[in-house]
C-alpha cells in the first residue's frame, strides 16, 4: 500500500501590540478587524513548494495527505477560519498533526528554532519573524517581502524534514492524545458573560477601596516597595525587609502594627488585580455561540503531563471562591447540556507503590475507596470496622502526609517546613515510612546509582506503559563555598536548560509520567466511547454530554477509570464521578 504524501503547511499573519493571539486567544485573534492571512507556504514528500497567498494554492494536493504543522493549534484554526470566510475551498487530508508535540513527546523543546537545531543541526534565524511585527504584507518593500518568503519556506522545510525523520517514534495513541488536545479546546465551555461582568464589578470595587486605603496609591504606584518604606519610616517605624507573604519577620511585624493594614492591602491588592485580569481575559475570548476554547499543551511538562497556554491557564484555576468570586461557576455546559467530571483518586500513590512492586499493598486497596485507609490496613496499623477517616482521621492525615513527599525522598527536616509540623513528628513520619516501605527504598537507590552511572551520557527510565523519562546529557558539577556538588542534565524548556537532579526528582518524574500515561489511556478510551471532552486537569477529565444522557455517561466513564490500564492489569484503580451544570459543582 502507497504511503499518503505528507505536506508542511504554514501561515504567516499580521500581529502587533493589540492584535494577538497572547492578547486574547485564538478566536478573538481571528476576529480581529486587522487580522490578515496574507502568506500560505507549503512544502511536500513530492517535492512540491509553495509560497504565496492562500487563495492561489491548489488545496485539492491536500485531499487524502498527512498534513503537518508546527503550530497546528494555530495553522489549523487559520486554515478553517480561511475556509469559513470563502477564501478557500474545502479539503479532506489524511491527518493532521502538530510537529510542535511531537518534538515535545521526544523531549526536545518545542520551538521550531531549537527543535531544527537539536535534531537536525540547522540554524535557525528567528530575527525576520521579529521584524514582521506591525508590518502589513501590502506596506513591507519588495526586499522584505522577499526575506519573508525565503523564512517561511524554510519553515515549512523544517517542519517537513522533522516529520519525515522522526514521526516513526511518536506513537499514533499520542498523535490521537495531540489531536483530541486542540479538538477537546476548540469544542471549550460555556462562559456565564454576565456573571464574570458582576465579578469585575464586584472586584474593580475591592481594589477602588483598598487604593483609598493607601496613601501614596494617588502616586500611581501603590505597589511600589519604596513608597510603602517611605510612607513607614514616617510614622517612625521600622519597614519589614520584604513584603512576602511567606516571610516570617513580615508576618511577624504585621502581628506587631495591627493598625497597620497596608502590608495585607498590598498582597490583596496583586492577588485581586490578578484574579480580575483573567476574568477580562477570558470575556475577551468568548465566541459567537457563548463559549470559550479551553487550551492546553500537550506534553507542556518533562513528565509528559499537560500544561496552560495561550494566556488562560485553565490547569490552575482557582479551586474555590477567591473575595468572593468563583470563577469555576462561571464555567457551564451549554444549553441541554451538562459536565461530568471524574477523576483518578490517589493516582500518584498507587503510581509510585506499583514502581516499587509493593503489591501487597496494592491488592489490599481493591475495593477500598480510601488509598490511605487501604495502606494502613496493609501496614497493619489499622483494624477497626468503620472508615478510616471515621476511626482514626489523625492516623489518616500522617498517611496522607507520607503519600507523596515523603515517598520522593523528602527529609523530615523538609517534611517539617512544608506540613508546618513539629521537627520530633516530621521525624516519626519519615521514619516509619521508610521502615515499611523496603521495596520503595531498593527503587530509590536504583535510580541513584543509574543516575550516577550515567555522568557524562543520558540516563533514561522505562515506564510501565512502554515509553522512557530521558535526562540528557547527565553531568557532575563539583560543589564551593555556595552550593554542595551534585549531579545535572538538560531539561526542555525555552532551549535545554541544566538543572541539578537526584534519586528524588527522578522518582517523582517518573511516577507523574506513569500516571499520566494511565489517565491518558482513560481520557482516549472515553473519548473514543463517544463523550465529548471538553478539558482534563492532571488526573481529571471533564465531559460535556446531553442532559439525557447524563446516568449512561456517569456509569460508562466510572467503568472506564476504574478498569486497570491495559499496560498495568496488576494495578488497581478508584474513581469518583459527578455531574452538574457548572464546572465547579461537577468538581
Amino acid at each position: 500500500m502507497t504511503s499518503p504524501k505528507v505536506f508542511a503547511f504554514d501561515f504567516e499573519t499580521y500581529y502587533s501590540k493589540t492584535c494577538s493571539i497572547t492578547v486574547a486567544g485564538m478566536d478573538a485573534y481571528l476576529r480581529h478587524p486587522e487580522f490578515d492571512a496574507y502568506m500560505l507556504t507549503v512544502a511536500g514528500s513530492d517535492g512540491t513548494r509553495y509560497a504565496g497567498p492562500p487563495e492561489g494554492f491548489d488545496w485539492t494536493q491536500f485531499n487524502g495527505a498527512v498534513l503537518v504543522a508546527h503550530n497546528m493549534a494555530f495553522d489549523g484554526p487559520v486554515a478553517r477560519w480561511l475556509f469559513q470566510k470563502g477564501k478557500i475551498p474545502a479539503f479532506s487530508p489524511a491527518a493532521m498533526h502538530c510537529t510542535a508535540d511531537m518534538v515535545a513527546y521526544l523531549g526536545v523543546p518545542r520551538s521550531l528554532k531549537d527543535s531544527s537545531s537539536f535534531l537536525l543541526g540547522v540554524t535557525v534565524d528567528k530575527s525576520t519573524r521579529d521584524d514582521m511585527k506591525n508590518q502589513k504584507w501590502e506596506e513591507m518593500t519588495p526586499e522584505f517581502r522577499e526575506e519573508v518568503t525565503r523564512y517561511a519556506v524554510k519553515d515549512a522545510e523544517l517542519c517537513l524534514e522533522l516529520w519525515l525523520k522522526f514521526s516513526d517514534q511518536w506513537p499514533e495513541h499520542e498523535r490521537e492524545l495531540s489531536a483530541l488536545t486542540r479538538s477537546s479546546a476548540d469544542h471549550g465551555m460555556y462562559l456565564d458573560a454576565d456573571g464574570v461582568k458582576q465579578d469585575i464589578d464586584h472586584l474593580s470595587g475591592l481594589l477602588a477601596d483598598i487604593e483609598r486605603r493607601i496613601p501614596w496609591a494617588y502616586e500611581g504606584a501603590l505597589l511600589s516597595y519604596p513608597s510603602f518604606c517611605e510612607h513607614v519610616r514616617a510614622l517612625g517605624l521600622v519597614p519589614p525587609a520584604s513584603l512576602d507573604k511567606k516571610n516570617k519577620e513580615t508576618e511577624q511585624w504585621c502581628a506587631e502594627h495591627p493598625d497597620i493594614t497596608w502590608v495585607s492591602d498590598m498582597q490583596a491588592y496583586r492577588s485581586i488585580n490578578a484574579l480580575r485580569e483573567k476574568l477580562r481575559s477570558l470575556l475577551e475570548r468568548v465566541r459567537e455561540d457563548g463559549t470559550v476554547a479551553t487550551p492546553l499543551m500537550y506534553a507542556g511538562a518533562h513528565t509528559l503531563r499537560d500544561s496552560g497556554t495561550s494566556g488562560v491557564n485553565f490547569q490552575n484555576l482557582p479551586r474555590g471562591e477567591m473575595y468572593g468570586v468563583n470563577l469555576r461557576n462561571r464555567l457551564q455546559a451549554r444549553p441541554g447540556y451538562v459536565l461530568v467530571a471524574a477523576d483518578l483518586s490517589a493516582i500518584e500513590p498507587r503510581a509510585l507503590t506499583y514502581l516499587a512492586r509493593d503489591f501487597g499493598v496494592l491488592e489490599a486497596s481493591r475495593g477500598v475507596s480510601d488509598w490511605y485507609e487501604a495502606q494502613a490496613r496493609a501496614w497493619g496499623m489499622y483494624a477497626k470496622p468503620e472508615p478510616l477517616k471515621v476511626g482514626d482521621p489523625d492516623l489518616r492525615t500522617m498517611f496522607k502526609a507520607m503519600a507523596i513527599g515523603v515517598g520522593y525522598g523528602m527529609s523530615a527536616n523538609k517534611l517539617a517546613t512544608v506540613a508546618e509540623m513539629a521537627l520530633e513528628r516530621a521525624q516519626q513520619i519519615v521514619g516509619l515510612f521508610r521502615s515499611k516501605n523496603e521495596r520503595l527504598l531498593k527503587l530509590w537507590n536504583a535510580l541513584d546509582r543509574g543516575l550516577r552511572s550515567s555522568v557524562g551520557e543520558d540516563y533514561s527510565v522505562t515506564l510501565p506503559s512502554g515509553r522512557s523519562v530521558l535526562y540528557r546529557s547527565v553531568a557532575y558539577t563539583p560543589g564551593d563555598k555556595e552550593k554542595k556538588g551534585g549531579v545535572s542534565c538538560l531539561f526542555a524548556k525555552q532551549g535545554f536548560v541544566r538543572m541539578r537532579v537526584w534519586f528524588g526528582t527522578i522518582v517523582e518524574n517518573i511516577t507523574q509520567a506513569f500516571a499520566r500515561d494511565v489517565f491518558m489511556e482513560k481520557v482516549m478510551q472515553i473519548h473514543k466511547a463517544g463523550w465529548q471532552v471538553v478539558l482534563r486537569v492532571h488526573d481529571e477529565v471533564v465531559c460535556e454530554v446531553p442532559e439525557d444522557r447524563v446516568d449512561e455517561a456517569k456509569a460508562q466513564i466510572l467503568q472506564i477509570m476504574k478498569a486497570s490500564p491495559t499496560f498495568a492489569p496488576d494495578l488497581p484503580l478508584d474513581s469518583s464521578v459527578n455531574s452538574a451544570k457548572t464546572y465547579y459543582e461537577a468538581k
